[in-house]
Protein backbone atom coordinates (compact mmCIF):
# COMPACT_ATOMS: atom_id res chain seq x y z
CA UNK A 1 0.00 0.00 0.00
CA UNK A 2 1.11 3.48 -0.78
CA UNK A 3 0.69 6.21 1.81
CA UNK A 4 0.26 9.85 0.88
CA UNK A 5 1.97 10.98 4.09
CA UNK A 6 5.00 10.24 6.24
CA UNK A 7 4.61 6.60 7.17
CA UNK A 8 6.82 6.50 10.26
CA UNK A 9 3.87 5.60 12.48
CA UNK A 10 1.97 3.27 10.15
CA UNK A 11 2.86 0.25 8.05
CA UNK A 12 2.40 1.85 4.63
CA UNK A 13 5.20 3.19 2.46
CA UNK A 14 5.16 6.60 0.84
CA UNK A 15 6.70 7.37 -2.58
CA UNK A 16 10.01 8.52 -1.09
CA UNK A 17 10.39 5.30 0.90
CA UNK A 18 9.53 3.16 -2.11
CA UNK A 19 12.13 4.99 -4.21
CA UNK A 20 14.73 4.48 -1.47
CA UNK A 21 13.98 0.76 -1.31
CA UNK A 22 14.30 0.43 -5.07
CA UNK A 23 17.62 2.30 -4.96
CA UNK A 24 18.76 -0.21 -2.32
CA UNK A 25 17.92 -3.11 -4.63
CA UNK A 26 14.54 -4.14 -3.17
CA UNK A 27 11.93 -5.43 -5.61
CA UNK A 28 8.61 -3.63 -5.12
CA UNK A 29 5.51 -5.58 -6.09
CA UNK A 30 1.72 -5.28 -5.67
CA UNK A 31 -0.45 -5.84 -2.61
CA UNK A 32 -3.64 -4.08 -3.65
CA UNK A 33 -4.88 -0.53 -3.31
CA UNK A 34 -6.89 -0.79 -0.09
CA UNK A 35 -5.54 -4.01 1.49
CA UNK A 36 -9.07 -5.44 1.53
CA UNK A 37 -9.38 -9.24 1.27
CA UNK A 38 -10.65 -9.92 -2.25
CA UNK A 39 -13.61 -12.01 -1.00
CA UNK A 40 -15.05 -8.84 0.57
CA UNK A 41 -15.18 -7.05 -2.79
CA UNK A 42 -17.44 -7.26 -5.83
CA UNK A 43 -15.97 -8.59 -9.08
CA UNK A 44 -15.55 -5.06 -10.47
CA UNK A 45 -13.93 -3.88 -7.22
CA UNK A 46 -11.47 -6.81 -7.33
CA UNK A 47 -10.48 -5.92 -10.87
CA UNK A 48 -10.10 -2.26 -9.89
CA UNK A 49 -7.89 -3.23 -6.91
CA UNK A 50 -5.66 -5.43 -9.05
CA UNK A 51 -5.33 -3.04 -11.99
CA UNK A 52 -5.09 0.09 -9.84
CA UNK A 53 -2.28 -1.25 -7.70
CA UNK A 54 -0.33 -2.60 -10.67
CA UNK A 55 -0.71 0.54 -12.78
CA UNK A 56 -0.04 2.92 -9.88
CA UNK A 57 3.16 1.14 -8.88
CA UNK A 58 4.32 0.86 -12.48
CA UNK A 59 3.81 4.58 -12.94
CA UNK A 60 5.60 5.38 -9.67
CA UNK A 61 8.54 3.00 -10.15
CA UNK A 62 8.88 2.98 -13.95
CA UNK A 63 9.18 -0.80 -13.61
CA UNK A 64 6.93 -3.70 -14.56
CA UNK A 65 4.99 -5.01 -11.58
CA UNK A 66 4.85 -8.77 -12.05
CA UNK A 67 3.85 -10.19 -8.66
CA UNK A 68 0.85 -9.82 -6.37
CA UNK A 69 0.46 -10.73 -2.69
CA UNK A 70 -3.13 -11.34 -1.57
CA UNK A 71 -4.17 -8.95 1.23
CA UNK A 72 -4.19 -10.95 4.47
CA UNK A 73 -3.72 -13.96 2.18
CA UNK A 74 -5.38 -16.69 4.21
CA UNK A 75 -7.36 -19.48 2.57
CA UNK A 76 -10.70 -17.66 3.15
CA UNK A 77 -9.45 -14.29 1.82
CA UNK A 78 -9.40 -15.16 -1.90
CA UNK A 79 -10.59 -17.93 -4.21
CA UNK A 80 -9.80 -19.58 -7.54
CA UNK A 81 -11.77 -16.93 -9.44
CA UNK A 82 -9.56 -14.25 -7.89
CA UNK A 83 -6.42 -16.21 -8.77
CA UNK A 84 -7.56 -16.38 -12.41
CA UNK A 85 -8.29 -12.65 -12.45
CA UNK A 86 -4.83 -11.89 -11.04
CA UNK A 87 -3.41 -13.73 -14.05
CA UNK A 88 -5.82 -12.06 -16.49
CA UNK A 89 -4.89 -8.57 -15.26
CA UNK A 90 -1.26 -9.30 -16.16
CA UNK A 91 0.55 -10.49 -13.06
CA UNK A 92 2.97 -13.41 -13.53
CA UNK A 93 2.53 -14.89 -10.03
CA UNK A 94 0.71 -14.32 -6.73
CA UNK A 95 1.59 -15.11 -3.13
CA UNK A 96 -0.67 -16.23 -0.30
CA UNK A 97 -0.01 -16.16 3.45
CA UNK A 98 -0.86 -19.83 3.70
CA UNK A 99 2.00 -21.55 5.48
CA UNK A 100 2.42 -24.84 3.70
CA UNK A 101 5.11 -26.62 1.72
CA UNK A 102 5.42 -25.70 -1.94
CA UNK A 103 3.90 -28.47 -4.02
CA UNK A 104 4.78 -29.88 -7.40
CA UNK A 105 3.36 -28.73 -9.69
CA UNK A 106 3.37 -25.22 -8.25
CA UNK A 107 0.30 -23.03 -8.81
CA UNK A 108 1.98 -19.72 -9.68
CA UNK A 109 -1.11 -17.80 -8.54
CA UNK A 110 -1.30 -19.39 -5.07
CA UNK A 111 2.32 -19.56 -3.91
CA UNK A 112 2.59 -20.13 -0.13
CA UNK A 113 4.54 -17.55 1.90
CA UNK A 114 5.07 -16.48 5.46
CA UNK A 115 3.98 -12.97 6.38
CA UNK A 116 5.39 -10.41 8.76
CA UNK A 117 3.65 -8.29 11.35
CA UNK A 118 6.53 -5.90 11.90
CA UNK A 119 6.02 -2.16 11.71
CA UNK A 120 8.04 -0.02 9.30
CA UNK A 121 9.94 1.47 12.23
CA UNK A 122 10.89 -1.97 13.57
CA UNK A 123 11.83 -3.20 10.10
CA UNK A 124 13.97 -0.10 9.48
CA UNK A 125 15.76 -0.68 12.78
CA UNK A 126 16.39 -4.35 11.98
CA UNK A 127 17.71 -3.52 8.52
CA UNK A 128 19.70 -0.51 9.68
CA UNK A 129 18.07 1.29 6.77
CA UNK A 130 18.56 5.01 6.13
CA UNK A 131 14.94 5.58 5.05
Amino acid sequence: MLSETDSSEDRYLNATEIEALIAAGVSIQSHGVSHTPLVQLSASEVESELRGSKQGLEQLTSREIRHYAYPIGRVDDFNQTHAKLVETVGYQAAFTAIAQPISDPLDLFQIPRLGTRESNRHLRRRLGAPF
